[in-house]
């Protein structure tokens, strides 16, 4: 499942799953400070990936698309790029809303 997110308009991310050895998992777990914060950087550079540009095109249009009409503040999108599904979180009107396709 191709999954993007977007929390700023036309700029896609997908979030991918960090595998980590076990000695990282030790570490982490009880390691100290900075072995916990050298891990945590780890995953944090190889979790968000920049998708391919036909990707992110792809979703740029799903979202056009679909994104809710007037005025409003994106908060989140996320689409899966696979079965053109997804929803976009936002804010009108001084109220938080959900849009699902």
């Amino acid at each position: 499942m191709k999954i993007l997110h977007s929390t700023t308009e036309n700029t896609w991310y997908s979030i991918e799953k960090v595998e980590l050895t076990p000695e990282q998992l030790e570490l982490l777990n009880s390691g100290t400070l900075e072995e916990r914060e050298e891990i945590s950087a780890i995953i944090k550079v190889g979790i968000t990936k920049t998708p391919t540009k036909k990707d992110s095109d792809l979703a740029k249009s799903l979202y056009n698309a679909n994104k809710p009409t007037g005025t409003f503040t994106l908060i989140m999108a996320s689409i899966n790029i696979e079965d053109s599904t997804g929803f976009i979180n936002y804010r009108a009107e001084e109220e938080h809303k959900q849009l699902s396709f």
